[in-house]
């Protein structure tokens, strides 16, 4: 018996960003202004890591990075609409 996928996918997506909803959190209840030391040392961390994986290869529609680059996959872009695909995002810090 096992368990997982079999094979390898045909694409791959992964990065790290900050959880912008946190620090939107910090930067409105902590007052009179946030302690970022303390903070970015703290659990769970501002850090999380996004990874995308697809069956078939994955082609953003949209213009996402600075660059205004094409067909930069990102977490949303492509939709995850397809069978296989999978995604995954982690806080860093959490157990």
């Amino acid at each position: 018996m096992s368990f997982g996928y079999e094979g390898r996918p045909a694409d791959s997506f992964s990065s790290f960003d900050y959880d912008t909803n946190f620090v939107d959190y910090v930067e409105t209840h902590d007052r009179p202004r946030p302690n970022w030391n303390q903070i970015v040392g703290a659990r769970p961390t501002l850090l999380k890591f996004l990874y995308r994986q697809s069956t078939q290869n994955m082609v953003a529609t949209g213009f996402h990075e600075m660059l205004l680059t094409p067909g930069m996959v990102d977490w949303s872009d492509p939709p995850p609409i397809l069978s296989g695909m999978i995604r995954l995002h982690s806080i860093l810090g959490e157990s």
